[in-house]
């Protein structure tokens, strides 16, 4: 339930349902949960909750610092606790403004991450430090996202598979595509046909069969090459003549209608 509701609060409008119990008969209602929130914890978050959030990884002090607490009703704290609140009610209006017409040159998902906190920077005449600070903290996110990512694993390791052709398509038993694998990559105690079935089917670009030993998935160099773009995942430059032949050519995924790719645009590649 709580995952539910992380997830949900990053987009305006979103909702989840709760029982309420105060009416009679009980019935479900949408709640609004869009609005800011600040997640403490050592473990990490799942993938999906973690793309929603702007990390800030702190270490541990091993000085006397880490002696100090914070005072809730320490007189300091209750002043600025009181100009954030006369700051908003004189302020609102202004802000909403700003909101309604910001244009941010972030896309997709880090928009909705950080518009919020770029509005207020705009109202607080420091949007070009914030947006520094945000290009560069959406990179790091960005690295740790793809050195962690079993998808972009997968796909590294099988383009160096010999039995996956350049083009076009060859059926690959996934007995083998697992047992290759399993030479480079660990799997824990996990079923590696389940995981890497998992991901490949995810990708939906690759065409998944069955034979009499089993499943089956049609691979070549170029679809592996065409899901590394689609994620925007790094590409060793000995692939540079796939790539750039990708990037004219049109194609039609089971989750896209027909996409045509520009040059200068690898972002365009589904």
């Amino acid at each position: 339930a709580t995952d539910l509701l992380l997830n949900a609060g990053i987009e305006k409008g979103a909702s989840v349902k709760r029982v309420d119990v105060d009416v009679k008969p009980k019935r479900n209602r949408d709640y609004d949960v869009y609005c800011p929130k600040i997640i403490c914890n050592i473990t990490g978050l799942d993938p999906v909750t973690q793309s929603r959030c702007i990390t800030c990884n702190l270490a541990r002090t091993t000085t006397e610092k880490g002696n100090r607490k914070p005072k809730t009703n320490d007189p300091l704290w209750q002043e600025l606790r009181d100009a954030c609140y006369e700051a908003i009610m004189e302020s609102w209006k202004e802000i909403k403004e700003i909101y309604a017409g910001y244009k941010s040159e972030l896309k997709n998902r880090f928009e909705d991450v950080w518009l919020g906190v770029l509005v207020l920077a705009k109202f607080f005449n420091v949007e070009k430090d914030v947006l520094e600070y945000a290009r560069e903290n959406i990179r790091e996110t960005q690295l740790e996202d793809v050195e962690s990512s079993m998808t972009y694993k997968i796909l590294k390791n099988l383009l160096d598979y010999s039995k996956i052709p350049e083009m076009p398509e060859r059926t690959i038993k996934m007995a083998d595509i697992s047992n290759y694998l399993q030479i480079n990559l660990s799997f824990g105690e996990k079923n590696p046909e389940r995981v890497i079935g998992w991901h490949l089917t995810n990708l939906n670009i690759f065409k998944k069969g069955r034979d009499g030993d089993g499943m089956t998935y049609d691979l070549s160099k170029e679809k592996i090459i065409l899901a590394l773009l689609s994620r925007n995942y790094p590409i060793s430059e000995n692939y540079n003549n796939i790539v750039e032949k990708l990037h004219n050519t049109t194609y039609t995924t089971k989750t896209t209608t027909t996409t045509t790719t520009t040059e200068n645009s690898p972002e365009n590649v589904v």
